[in-house]
């Protein structure tokens, strides 16, 4: 089975994100807010909330 992912990717709010992918669908994001805060992530008409401190990555699950 292929994965793909793809990393450091910039996105809004200083952050830095890697996302991997399997079978054309989103396995997981993760995420490292350089600057730290709270966040809005949407995917597929679903919104999670989240909070990252500074130069913590966290990894979020599909």
């Amino acid at each position: 089975m292929v994965r793909r992912e793809i990393t450091g990717l910039r996105a809004r709010g200083n952050i830095v994100v890697d996302l991997k992918w399997q079978k054309n669908k989103l396995v997981s994001a993760t995420l490292n807010a350089l600057d730290g805060g709270d966040f809005k992530l949407i995917y597929k008409n679903k919104n999670k909330h989240i909070s990252l401190k500074a130069n913590t990555p966290k990894i979020v699950h599909f």
